[in-house]
Parts: C-alpha cells; sequence; structure tokens
C-alpha cells in the first residue's frame, strides 16, 4: 500500500510543483542601463574617460608632429609604445570600473526584484541574458516594474 501511495505521489509531484511555480525575467543589464542611479554611474565613467581620452589624443597629436619632423628617432617610437600601452590601461581600467559598479547595482536591485516577486506571487526570477528562450507570457518580463521600483527606492 505504502508503495502505490508513494508511486502515485512520486508520478503527480512534476504535475503539483508546476502548477504553484510561477516564473519570471529581468533584463538586469537594461534595469541597470534605465536606472537612474546606473545613468549617473555611466555618465560619471564617461566623462572620467573622456577627460583623460583627451589628453591622451593631445600628446598622440603632438607625438605624430614630431615624428613626421624625425621618423626615425628611437626616443620617438618608444614614447608611440607609451602611449599605446596608456591607451589600453585606460580602456581596461574604464571597463573594470564599469564591471564593478554593473554588479554593484545588480546587487542593490535585488531587493526590488524581490518586492516585485512576491507581489505577483513569482517563485523564481531569472535574468534574461541566462535564458535561452522566454514565451511573451503577460507578467513575465518584470524588468520595467524593478526599474521603477528601484528608482523610488532612492
Amino acid at each position: 500500500m505504502r508503495l502505490i501511495l508513494l508511486t502515485i505521489v512520486l508520478t503527480l509531484l512534476p504535475t503539483i510543483v508546476r502548477a504553484e511555480t510561477r516564473l519570471g525575467y529581468v533584463d538586469l543589464q537594461r534595469a541597470v542601463d534605465q536606472s537612474n542611479e546606473g545613468r549617473q554611474v555611466k555618465s560619471k565613467l564617461q566623462t572620467e574617460f573622456e577627460k583623460r581620452q583627451h589628453e591622451l589624443d593631445v600628446q598622440k597629436e603632438d607625438l605624430k608632429r614630431l615624428m613626421a619632423e624625425e621618423p626615425k628617432k628611437q626616443e620617438l617610437l618608444e614614447r608611440q609604445l607609451s602611449l599605446q600601452q596608456r591607451g589600453d590601461r585606460l580602456q581596461r581600467e574604464i571597463d573594470d570600473k564599469l564591471s564593478v559598479e554593473t554588479a554593484r547595482l545588480f546587487q542593490k536591485m535585488k531587493a526590488s526584484i524581490a518586492q516585485v516577486a512576491e507581489a505577483h506571487k513569482i517563485s523564481w526570477v531569472l535574468d534574461l541574458n541566462a535564458v535561452l528562450y522566454a514565451p511573451k507570457e503577460p507578467g513575465a518580463d518584470l524588468t520595467d516594474e524593478v526599474v521603477k521600483r528601484f528608482n523610488a527606492a532612492k
């Protein structure tokens, strides 16, 4: 008798779980991009990058002028290599800062995601970028509501 009951429960378990489980998703990258704080971070980093890039561009123009005057000098070639390396480091630094800030915002956004999920009685919320297929079900995409709630929390 117990074996029959256990078999019935195990057979019906996936159906029961599916009936109570609701899935939603959030496009975290879009949420960060559309949030007020995300826009501020990107603007700040963009301003910093543009300023430093302008300084590098001025130095590159000076170097081009000098190389036109004396193209074979070893010192000029070394300066050119140094400028190229500084440009590469600048790009990596900006990319690293953006990654750190984005990860920080993802963590802060979890509270808003939890609030929205609870309000909609959603059991699981996934990052859209980790989902291979997501049907266009009403209420499944929580991104806009998460951004609104995140912005309102400030």
